[in-house]
């Protein structure tokens, strides 16, 4: 969905579009517009995969302890999401691994740095 219905048409100048993904009501629900635009930053693991990286300025991979990233999925997501952070766990070393990634990112951040409040 991120190469053909986003990344694609808008290199070749239109616009993209994809329908949100609603993991509570796990479908597909209404649909996001990506017009045309300066700069645009897409997160997901998706935009680390080889293509998208092709068609990427730059690619940031965010770095954090597996327990870290499980408990603030939860805390966004909500308790009923664990069992999709858990599976998604369970795949994952190996789904970056297949990717290139975090080797291929041009910048990786520590994702347990803090940024101080003003």
């Amino acid at each position: 969905m991120l190469l053909d219905q986003i990344l694609e048409p808008l290199v070749a100048g239109g616009e993209g579009t994809f329908r949100m993904w609603d993991w509570v009501e796990g479908r597909r629900t209404h649909e996001i517009r990506v017009p045309q635009r300066a700069f645009l930053i897409i997160e997901g693991v998706g935009v680390g995969m080889p293509r998208a990286r092709e068609l990427a300025v730059l690619t940031v991979f965010v770095d954090a302890p597996a327990d870290e990233r499980l408990r603030r999925g939860i805390a966004r997501d909500g308790e009923g999401m664990l069992g999709e952070w858990q599976r998604w766990q369970a795949i994952e070393t190996g789904h970056l691994a297949a990717a290139g990634l975090p080797a291929a990112a041009d910048v990786v951040l520590d994702g347990t740095a803090r940024i101080p409040d003003k």
